[in-house]
């Protein structure tokens, strides 16, 4: 019986130089039509959870280098979404319901 070729668990976390190399999940609020912060820094592969605590719809909208965008799609009040920032760069992050909610996400 031939053995079964050895994969790496999809659960663990990649090892890079001895150490685990996770990803890590920050959360950002949405409050009376504001995200939570206005910047952050992140490290390539970390994801932002984006949590309606608002009495409102919100649309999570990101625009990155090289002109690529993503849309959350509508986040209903007690809604939440999550988006991983692969790439270096800086990323802009907008409602786009409500325009004026903006923050900055730097990625290293």
């Amino acid at each position: 019986m031939m053995a079964a070729p050895h994969r790496q668990d999809a659960a663990q976390p990649m090892i890079v130089d001895g150490a685990p190399a996770a990803a890590q999940e920050v959360t950002v609020g949405q409050r009376n039509k504001q995200f939570t912060r206005d910047q952050m820094t992140l490290k390539a592969g970390d994801r932002i959870k984006f949590v309606n605590d608002d009495a409102v719809a919100h649309n999570i909208f990101v625009t990155g280098p090289g002109d690529k965008t993503r849309n959350s799609g509508v986040q209903e009040p007690g809604e939440s979404a999550t988006l991983a920032f692969d790439a270096p760069g800086t990323y802009g992050v907008e409602c786009g319901i409500h325009p004026e909610m903006r923050m900055t996400v730097e990625v290293k």
